[in-house]
């Protein structure tokens, strides 16, 4: 299934903004998770990443969404010194960068392997219609 580029940014905004609920909602207003703190962080913006990168058409601006989201990232960890209960972290800053970073890589990957895909598949057209 497809996303059309609208849902895609629909989905991306929907999930930034749940980000910055939860990121800057007091502690104790917060759900019990018993996954490691720093985990919960590489993965929120691990996903983050993954839902940012097909919104790009180009590998620039594809990193500079990666530079939007890491921005993002130590905007909102800024913000937490404004709430109470909550303490902005170099180090929750660095697993939300590596969660970046990681997802960024991936998906490049995959971006390449689906484009050398294409071409073989195209190129086996190209090579039936001139059989013909």
């Amino acid at each position: 299934m497809t996303l059309r580029r609208w849902q895609q940014a629909a989905l991306l905004a929907t999930y930034a903004t749940a980000i910055t609920v939860l990121s800057v909602l007091p502690s104790s207003s917060l759900p019990s998770v018993t996954l490691w703190d720093k985990a919960q962080h590489f993965i929120a913006y691990f996903l983050f990443m993954v839902f940012a990168y097909p919104l790009a058409n180009t590998a620039l601006t594809r990193f500079l969404g990666a530079v939007t989201v890491l921005a993002y990232s130590g905007f909102i960890e800024y913000l937490q010194r404004l709430t109470p209960n909550r303490v902005p972290s170099i180090e929750d800053f660095i697993a939300n960068a590596l969660g970046v970073i990681c997802a960024f890589i991936l998906m490049s990957c995959v971006s390449l392997l689906l484009a050398a895909r294409r071409e073989r598949r195209a190129a086996k057209r190209a090579v039936k219609r001139g059989a013909r």
